[in-house]
């Protein structure tokens, strides 16, 4: 039989992978999987996704993150809390950790662990627009305006046209 170049080289780069090379590209390819899933708003496949990654390789931390965040889209805040948690026992400095912390808990209704998490994200990037956007309005409802209006002017100097911080 005839193997064009193409399959020779294909079946010679799988060869030359070694197993724990082959356990983390199926990771990463379950982690994309997933991520593409919840873009398209399927957060219980995203979850199974980031879930089959996490199992192949469990300190993938992207994954771990996405499935905090897709667990937040269910809703399961609690899952989406634990694995927040997990993800800053990896990095303590993971700003989307503290990000999707920041989510939880102003969608429970606790402002002083929404901006305490939101102001975490901001140690690390203080140019994040959308976290800046979250702690003018989480300032604004108790006449903070003070720390309202910087935030939303650091957003709007971000994003000029940020219709949220407008």
């Amino acid at each position: 039989t005839l193997i064009n170049r193409s399959d020779a080289m294909n079946a010679s780069a799988n060869l030359a992978q070694s197993p724990m090379d082959v356990k983390r590209e199926a990771a990463y390819r379950a982690n994309n999987l997933g991520a593409a899933l919840l873009e398209q708003y399927k957060a219980k496949d995203a979850v199974d996704s980031f879930a089959l990654a996490l199992q192949t390789k469990p300190d993938l931390l992207m994954a771990r993150i996405n499935l905090s965040i897709a667990l937040f889209y269910l809703p399961d805040a609690d899952g989406a809390k634990r694995e927040a948690a997990k993800a800053l026992g990896q990095d303590p400095h993971e700003p989307r950790a503290h990000y999707v912390l920041g989510l939880i808990a102003r969608s429970q209704g606790d402002t002083d662990k929404a901006i305490a998490a939101f102001q975490e994200v901001l140690k690390v990037d203080a140019d994040d627009v959308a976290t800046n956007v979250n702690l003018g309005q989480l300032y604004a409802p108790p006449k903070k305006y003070a720390e309202a209006r910087a935030a939303f002017t650091k957003a709007l100097a971000l994003v000029r046209y940020n219709q949220t911080a407008l």
